[in-house]
């Protein structure tokens, strides 16, 4: 038998987000990342990011989903978004050549908290899933993934509401912390 590297033999784009948590306080800006790797030129090509949570209306004879936000033939499609989302979110075009798909979502709300997906559908055939894990599994380290498996990028989105007491002298504050706990799971 021989075995190959497949660092060496194959050439593939997998779609990933991060490894360790990500946090940010209710109020403000956050970013799900989300990248190409190796780069990609996602200018020209279709960039969705999407709630799992959201299904297509009923009453649509296509089925189509609304979308936390949508890039394609070049620019943003405000028509399919999700409407508590609109001049909420932005993508970073000038950083696609370097296969940079990420989110930002400005003022995150708690109605915010969701399981968001990142999908190229032209890289479709080797994109990679993100799922929530427990803190063993986020120890993993990166896995490579195979092209014969099909997989997507999914992020996982906790607002969680926290009280802190501060002793004498200061109020009550109400903190929120948005966390994303995860690790590649085959879909």
């Amino acid at each position: 038998r021989h075995s190959h590297s497949v660092d060496s033999v194959w050439c593939f784009a997998a779609v990933i987000g991060p490894s360790l948590p990500v946090m940010a306080l209710l109020g403000e800006d956050v970013i799900l990342p989300c990248r190409c790797d190796p780069a990609r030129d996602l200018g020209s090509m279709t960039v969705e990011w999407s709630r799992t949570d959201v299904k297509p209306a009923p009453s649509d004879p296509l089925k189509r989903s609304k979308f936390v936000h949508m890039y394609r033939n070049r620019k943003d499609d405000m028509d399919m978004k999700i409407e508590e989302y609109i001049n909420r979110t932005q993508l970073f075009p000038e950083q696609f050549g370097a296969g940079n798909a990420s989110l930002r979502i400005r003022s995150v709300r708690l109605s915010d908290n969701a399981t968001y997906k990142c999908f190229v559908p032209n890289l479709s055939y080797d994109t990679s899933t993100l799922r929530r894990g427990s803190t063993r599994d986020m120890e993993k380290t990166e896995e490579r993934i195979s092209t014969f498996q099909r997989y997507m990028l999914t992020v996982f989105l906790f607002v969680k509401l926290i009280r802190l007491k501060m002793e004498r002298q200061t109020e009550v504050i109400s903190v929120s912390e948005l966390v994303f706990f995860l690790n590649l799971v085959p879909e």
